[in-house]
């Protein structure tokens, strides 16, 4: 019989990657994907309905309808059987949003548990040496082809696996509304809501279009995975708080 083998990663984006690649590889793999971002959404204090759906009402940015749908991929994804594979392999680099999920996998599964860490990968690293950071965005069909990425799987041993979990219950417990993990070393640490304020404000003051004014606060923060829509999400909220004012096309006088 076939060795089943199921890969997970942290975005349903990452899941067409490695599916676009399998195909040209002749892999026919099963790719699944956490409906959830814990890096900046209610991570379940355990995996009761309520508090999955908890997470998936966490989604501010959906309509109710699309969280119900969440919650129960949350849930399909939660309560799936691993033990019907022999490997079930995470991918990851280092972003909290990655890790979290690597995090809870081992919690979720036995000791069929591996992982393909990104950041292992040589040649991969080389191609990408003048970017900031590393992170599952920045894999391509072709990287995975041409570096024979699935050939990186790893075993996570018995004592790495009972580190993660215990990394797990304790971000668990987290409250703050960001968790981002420092570009260099994959440390991950909370944030509060207000965390960028004064670099938004500070920017908005000097007149900046909207697009320049996040390009600005990316880069005050490059040492964090923080994707561009958290800061645009949290210029939004100032701006219909009356406390900064911005223009989209031109740039104020």
């Amino acid at each position: 019989m076939k060795e089943r083998t199921l890969h997970v990663v942290s975005s349903a984006c990452y899941r067409g990657t490695l599916k676009q690649a399998f195909y040209g590889m002749g892999i026919e793999d099963e790719v699944i994907y956490l409906p959830v971002d814990f890096s900046c959404n209610y991570i379940p204090k355990d995996f009761s309905d309520t508090e999955l759906m908890l997470s998936a009402m966490s989604l501010d940015s959906l309509e109710l309808q699309e969280k119900i749908v969440i919650f129960n991929q949350l849930k399909e994804f939660i309560t799936k059987d691993y033990t019907h594979y022999e490997k079930v392999i995470v991918w990851h680099g280092w972003s909290a949003y990655d890790l979290l999920l690597l995090y809870l996998m081992s919690v979720l599964v036995g000791n069929n548990l591996y992982h393909i860490d990104i950041t292992t990968c040589e040649d991969f690293m080389k191609k990408h040496s003048s970017l900031p950071y590393l992170d599952m965005g920045y894999v391509s069909p072709n990287d995975i082809f041409t570096f024979n990425m699935p050939s990186l799987a790893k075993r996570v041993l018995e004592k790495q696996k009972s580190e993660y979990a215990n990394d797990w219950n304790r971000w668990k417990r987290s409250t703050a509304p960001y968790r981002f993990s420092n570009i260099h070393t994959g440390v991950i640490k909370e944030y509060p809501a207000d965390f960028m304020d004064d670099t938004i404000i500070k920017y908005a003051r000097e007149g900046y279009v909207l697009r320049v004014l996040m390009a600005k606060v990316f880069h005050e923060y490059y040492n964090l995975f923080i994707s561009d829509w958290i800061i645009l999400k949290r210029i939004r909220e100032l701006y219909w708080e009356h406390i900064i004012e911005f223009t989209v096309s031109i740039r104020k006088k």
